[in-house]
């Protein structure tokens, strides 16, 4: 439920309404963003004392550099990424919000000026740097062994920390063992599957800002009816914070039935530019058929800033309907390079339910569309390496090989056909299912046994 700019915690738990902040670390330390000259700035601000705070230890799983360029007699055009997979290592240790405030950090440091001149506050821990079982605890001494015997590894713990472990505790890799806050327990992680009573009605009626913009997010995510009124109230209050008025209408679309157009063309509108981008991803979260038609229209209109137009396609591929699918593929069309590498983006992250509407894109392709997306489907971690094949696409009835194409991981049916004993094993059909009519898609190659989608 992340907000740019504002500071609200990452995470809720539709089933017991929890929320977690996520710092996610390079490094094994507890340490947190904060700012002395702004508050809403502070490391805590938005959060109470008993939402959480995560820290899962990363590291760069995969990292690939991409670049597109074209050179004009007047304008060029340079575009590049950097795309860096993380995947977190060991343990992921969570606190409650109260122990950070109830122990002074003693490490800070300052931010550079693109990082915002904000300030690094740490609180002092101890790290397991390896999976162990504790065999002593002594003084500020912890003796730890592997799990499958060999050599004894002793650490000596600074004074002033208290030592979480015990003896013939097992314990993971980055798991905190010895720290000046106190970490949640395992047993305390376990959801209880219920709101508290009358939870949503509290966090809409609360003064606490973050609180109210949880309580609209949950009531939306859990599809409840019955706060239609108390969150029209909300989004109708002009003094409301826009965050929350947003959320709002966001609820008021997917739930209680309100016409989108009604309620997000005058933030649209608005001056403000921060006012119209969040508005874009608001409308984004409704994923109603009238937001997916208002996100077209945005990305379609050239008029748009690219901003605007880039968010709408981010929306669309995270609404991933059959229309917003096309939408994506129509945009690929666009005269701008950005727009085109955004859609594609957004194709791809959509992954195998776009597949089908992929193939018909490539009925009528582009020498662009069959350069990039086999190829950037192809390159996708995600795809299983086992199901990368051969895509064969038909152009006016002439088959031509489009390079290495990845099936998404739910392809539960392919078929195959071999034009000789000694000619490659080429696609013949796949069937997925698809996750708009509970049915499956049956995409084919023309000329392969299929007319294409079924």
């Amino acid at each position: 439920m992340k907000r740019k700019r504002v500071r609200i915690p990452d995470l809720v738990c539709t089933h017991c309404g929890v929320r977690v902040e996520c710092r996610a670390k390079t490094k094994a330390e507890l340490s947190m963003s904060h700012s002395w000259s702004d508050e809403a700035r502070a490391w805590d601000f938005g959060m109470v004392d008993t939402d959480y705070v995560a820290f899962p230890i990363c590291i760069a799983d995969a990292e690939a550099y991409w670049s597109a360029g074209k050179l004009g007699t007047e304008v060029s055009y340079w575009h590049e990424r950097n795309w860096v997979r993380w995947k977190n290592v060991g343990r992921i240790n969570y606190f409650p919000v109260r122990s950070f405030r109830a122990a002074p950090y003693t490490k800070s440091s300052t931010k550079g000026v693109t990082e915002g001149s904000e300030t690094t506050i740490t609180w002092p821990a101890v790290f397991a740097k390896r999976p162990a079982i504790v065999e002593a605890v002594a003084s500020q001494r912890i003796s730890t062994r592997a799990p499958g015997g060999g050599h004894q590894y002793p650490r000596r713990i600074p004074m002033g920390l208290r030592i979480l472990v015990a003896p013939d505790q097992t314990i993971e890799t980055h798991e905190v063992i010895a720290a000046t806050v106190e970490p949640v327990t395992a047993t305390a992680l376990v959801c209880p599957g219920a709101l508290p009573e009358n939870h949503i009605t509290h966090l809409l009626s609360s003064r606490e800002r973050s609180l109210r913009f949880t309580g609209v997010k949950l009531a939306r995510l859990r599809n409840e009816l019955v706060f239609c009124d108390p969150v029209a109230d909300l989004a109708n209050d002009t003094e409301e914070d826009v965050y929350i008025r947003l959320e709002g209408l966001s609820y008021l679309t997917a739930v209680c039935g309100v016409s989108a157009r009604d309620l997000f063309t005058p933030y649209l509108a608005s001056t403000d530019p921060q006012t119209q981008l969040e508005a874009v991803i608001a409308l984004g979260e409704a994923g109603t058929s009238t937001s997916v038609e208002l996100l077209s229209d945005l990305l379609d209109d050239i008029s748009q800033p690219y901003f605007l137009r880039s968010a709408a396609a981010w929306c669309l591929s995270r609404i991933a309907d059959a229309h917003a699918c096309t939408r994506l593929i129509t945009a690929f069309a666009d005269i701008d390079p950005t727009i085109r590498e955004e859609a594609l983006d957004g194709i791809v992250m959509i992954g195998g339910p776009a597949l089908p509407y992929s193939w018909l894109g490539c009925a009528r392709p582009t020498t662009q569309w069959q350069q990039a997306v086999p190829r950037r489907f192809a390159d996708e971690a995600d795809y299983p390496k086992k199901l990368l094949l051969n895509w064969a696409m038909r152009s006016e009835a002439n088959i031509r090989h489009a390079g290495r194409f990845g099936c998404w991981a739910n392809c539960h049916a392919i078929t195959w056909r071999r034009r000789s004993p000694r000619s490659k094993t080429r696609l013949r059909s796949f069937t997925t299912r698809s996750p708009f009519s509970g049915c499956s898609w049956k995409a084919g190659l023309p000329g392969a046994g299929s007319s294409g989608l079924t």
